[in-house]
């Protein structure tokens, strides 16, 4: 997934010209599952870091690279290898702060989406639970927040078990409430007798 996001950072932004080293540590922190989740994080970083500035101060270490190399006869380098020195020059003390700045902000940025992930999945979580008893989605969502999925595969997969169990567990308790309905009893020696038409004759005279 690497190559791909920088290689989508390189498209998405033709012109900022970031160093090689810079472009690793933005790859390395950028946490994606998906290819299709990687114009979104880039777009959310630069945002709040914009990647125009950092290659602003890229380019101020290129130059000081270059200033301070001694060549070591007439014949001028090949890009190549410019390149490489001017990617692995030394920091400057005055950029240090700045250069540790960015991965914190990575750090960060990792942060958030995973609040966002897990507050995603706990609501598709309880939509499973939503037919469930009090008990049994209680217990579930204290085991949930005790667990880590390493991608949304894993989790997708859990929340069918999680859809099955409680499935079952309410047909159980259906089951179970109904075994214990019992017919009302009816005392011994009560019976229902249907009044015959002579006695049905007899008492009319006492309604009218």
């Amino acid at each position: 997934m690497k190559d791909q996001i920088i290689a989508k950072l390189k498209e998405k932004y033709p012109k900022i010209n970031l160093s090689k080293a810079r472009l690793d540590a933005i790859a390395d922190k950028l946490k994606v599952t998906e290819e299709s989740e990687i114009e979104g994080k880039l777009e959310e970083l630069n945002d709040i870091f914009p990647f125009a500035e950092i290659a602003k101060q890229d380019d101020r270490i290129r130059g000081l690279g270059n200033k301070d190399q001694k060549p070591a006869d007439d014949k001028k380098p090949d890009s190549k290898t410019e390149t490489n020195d001017s990617d692995n020059a030394e920091v400057p003390s005055w950029f240090k702060p700045f250069a540790e700045t960015v991965p914190k902000l990575l750090t960060r940025l990792e942060a958030i989406e995973n609040g966002k992930t897990v507050d995603t999945r706990k609501s598709q979580l309880e939509a499973k639970l939503k037919d469930a008893t009090d008990a049994f989605k209680n217990t579930t969502l204290k085991a949930f927040n005790r667990m880590q999925f390493k991608d949304d595969e894993e989790f997708n997969a859990y929340l069918e078990e999680v859809e099955t169990d409680a499935a079952e567990f309410v047909q159980t308790e259906a089951n179970n409430g109904l075994s214990q309905t019992r017919p009302p009893i009816t005392p011994k020696g009560t019976t229902t007798k249907q009044a015959s038409k002579e006695e049905l004759d007899a008492v009319m005279p006492n309604l009218v």
